[in-house]
């Protein structure tokens, strides 16, 4: 395990630093340390500038990211630098930035060690078995990976190279944003994609929990130890790894962006909004547009509704708060104008598709993080816990109004029941549980837990002044995390995960693949098909076997395939090993059922002459190819060889009758090779018919001796 966990901890690292580098100075160009107690993490904007550049350069320019990386990282390192060196001097009577709030540094610094140790434990048995790329039931991460691996190299106009799809319009119709800040990380790290996914996730929730810590710092009194393991209680939460554990990378993206907006408007401050605020609001709405747009949406009616309860509905304020909402989301929809368009059209499509699992249904107790399954969440505990959980808040809550403390101005208890009640009118205006009701509430789940707990965690705090207060929260914050990460052992621990096998992780490598331009894939649906596709690149993909993307003709001189797929009887075909369990099958090269005559011998074995009318006709039909020739696999095109059954009269075949498989694709039939065929037709009306089994080669001839058989089909 010790190997595959500093793996992974070193991406992790290299990963989180490159973001750092590029939002330190993008931050600091802004001025964010000039708007009143918000001091977002760099990573934050380092996040936000490479999606916005990676849009660009992929649609307007049209080329590769994989060149757009070292130019964007050399100019972020130099002016990363200048703004390091304006930190001691004055440049053109201008003074220099504001020197970094060392408390706001080691609280950032604590939460993330903390959000890393918190996935690092969710993903240790993953590490122990060496496993860096892995999903739950989900097969998303592969997708991440081929639509990364092509805006690398081909921007996002190109189709790509799977046949049948194609791969730039669904880059730029999905997760654009997501995609690009895989195809950053994989940069910064190298390697195999499957490598790097699992770095990638843990980046994104150390950035997660980091921006929860600095929305707590901007908007409550909390002391650094409480404030920090308040800030780890998302993470903690059944959904928030429900999702990680799916690789749902765009929704967390998503989830970290929206905590951040709400910093942004709940955080205090003495003057009015400047440009600096609505230039990151604006970021921020931009990322969301190219990561998870439907949540966009959502993100504003919520907020603006939380503002204004807790400005008391105060006409002046809640429409000066609309108006910069307002002015956000279109300075975000002009400076991506293409991705506003196609955003509109996903948001629609988004209302009514079931694009993944139904769940059932959760109530205020498990969206407070103390959730056990995706099913069976109501029960009288749980009704009984969620009524005692809001009481607490809701007393903790007007205990701090009473209190009257300047400090705090997180719209804690508005917060709770704008979501709560927003979720629920959408929930039973659904008609109950769906897949837009689960990805709604995840997605604000982190603003409920915050709502929730940092008011209670406030109170303990000062209800005894002295450390003994700061102790009490902290232990507090400790057991809820305790209790959460209890709460999801049982899923943890018993779900499948899919994996990427070094064979599957390195075909593209592979000795066997060598010039070797074009390949059809047969191989278990989506994971590994998917992953192959990857691996595969550059060369053309035919699809065979299903996946996110469409299925193709076998047009390909080589198909790949599981060695245990591979027939018993002799193909004649070449093959080549790869690994122990993929298998490339090439083509008959000779003749074949298609280019010459072909001869074969068949025989039938019935498990009964004499059937019941309802019953159907069972049995074996042996076929030897007999001629010089090889048989194309069975199918519909040209020289493809099936066994047709036909039911005969006096005068010959009655009607085209069945067609029996005798040769699944890619195999052939070799000359002098035997293939024995278990049946199962349809029954038969009563009385006695004579069937006719023979080999035909579609649209070509029927071939070979006919074996012919009686059945007597009785009434009863």
């Amino acid at each position: 395990m010790v190997g595959p966990t500093v793996h992974f901890l070193t991406m992790t690292s290299a990963i989180y630093a490159a973001v750092f580098v590029i939002g330190w100075w993008v931050r600091d160009a802004i001025g964010v340390r000039r708007i009143q107690r918000l001091d977002l993490p760099s990573g934050l904007f380092g996040l936000a500038a490479l999606q916005v550049v990676a849009w660009y350069w992929a649609t307007v320019v049209d080329r590769g990211l994989a060149e757009l990386w070292p130019w964007f990282v050399a100019i972020s390192i130099g002016l990363a630098i200048a703004q390091f060196v304006m930190r001691n001097r004055e440049v053109g009577g201008l003074s220099p930035p504001a020197r970094p709030a060392w408390p706001a540094i080691g609280t950032s610094l604590a939460t993330g060690l903390g959000s890393l140790t918190l996935f690092t434990m969710h993903a240790d048995e993953l590490l122990a078995r060496g496993i860096l790329s892995i999903a739950a039931d989900n097969n998303d991460v592969a997708n991440y990976a081929v639509l990364a691996e092509f805006v690398d190299q081909y921007g996002a106009s190109a189709p790509g190279w799977i046949a049948g799809t194609d791969i730039g319009a669904v880059s730029r119709y999905e997760v654009h944003g997501a995609v690009s800040y895989v195809s950053f990380a994989h940069w910064v790290v190298g390697g195999p994609y499957f490598e790097v996914m699992l770095a990638i996730l843990a980046v994104a929730s150390i950035l997660f929990s980091q921006t929860c810590a600095r929305l707590l710092r901007s908007t409550t009194s909390l002391s650094s130890p409480v404030l920090v393991l308040v800030a780890l209680l998302p993470q903690s939460a059944y959904l928030f790894m429900y999702s990680a554990r799916l690789y749902f990378l765009s929704q967390i993206l998503g989830m970290l962006f929206a905590v951040a907006f709400a910093a942004i408007m709940f955080a205090r401050r003495d003057s009015p909004r400047s440009w600096r605020d609505l230039v990151v609001g604006a970021s921020l709405f931009a990322v969301l547009l190219l990561t998870y747009p439907q949540m966009a949406i959502l993100t504003i009616p919520v907020v603006l509704a939380v503002v204004a309860l807790h400005n008391r509905l105060d006409v002046r304020s809640t429409v000066r708060e609309g108006l910069f909402v307002a002015l956000c989301l279109g300075l975000a929809a002009v400076s991506i104008p293409t991705r506003t368009i196609a955003v509109v059209d996903r948001v629609l499509s988004l209302a009514t598709i079931n694009a993944g699992w139904v769940l059932d249904g959760v109530l205020p107790w498990q969206i407070a993080g103390f959730q056990r399954s995706v099913s069976d969440t109501v029960s009288p505990l749980a009704i009984g816990a969620s009524a005692a959980l809001l009481v607490a808040s809701l007393v903790a809550c007007r205990r701090l109004a009473r209190d009257s403390d300047e400090r705090w101005t997180l719209p804690a208890g508005w917060l709770w029941l704008v979501v709560l009640g927003s979720y629920a009118a959408y929930y039973f205006s659904r008609g109950g549980p769906s897949y837009q009701q689960w990805k709604l509430i995840s997605f604000f789940q982190p603003l409920v837990i915050i709502g929730v707990f940092a008011p209670i965690a406030q109170v303990l705090s000062t209800r005894w002044r002295e450390a003994r207060g700061a102790a009490a929260s902290a232990a507090f914050a400790l057991l809820v995390i305790l209790n959460m990460n209890a709460e999801k052992t049982t899923y943890i621990n018993n779900v499948t995960n899919n994996y990427v096998s070094d064979t599957l992780g390195n075909l593209g490598a592979h000795p066997a693949l060598a010039n070797i331009d074009a390949v059809n894939v047969k191989l278990f649906p989506f994971w590994e098909t998917m992953w192959a596709a990857s691996a595969l690149e550059p060369r053309r993909v035919h699809l065979l076997s299903q996946s996110y993307w469409d299925l193709s003709p076998p047009e390909a001189e080589w198909t790949l395939v599981r060695t245990v797929a591979l027939p018993a009887a002799p193909t004649g075909q070449e093959q080549r090993q790869i690994g122990s369990t993929l298998t490339l099958i090439r083509e008959p090269t000779g003749p074949t059922s298609l280019t010459s005559e072909a001869d074969s011998t068949i025989e039938v074995a019935l498990v009964s002459e004499a059937v019941s009318a309802e019953a159907p006709i069972t049995g074996v039909v042996t076929v030897t190819n007999t001629g010089q020739s090889a048989w194309l696999s069975s199918g519909a095109g040209p020289g493809a060889v099936n066994i047709g059954v036909r039911e005969l009269d006096d005068e010959g075949p009655v009607a085209e009758g069945t067609r029996l498989v005798l040769q699944e694709f890619p195999f052939s039939v070799a000359p002098g090779s035997m293939i024995a065929v278990p049946f199962e037709l349809a029954a038969l009306p009563p009385g006695t018919h004579r069937l006719a089994f023979e080999t035909v080669s579609e649209q070509i001839a029927w071939f070979g001796t006919r074996a012919v058989v009686d059945i007597s089909v009785s009434v009863g």
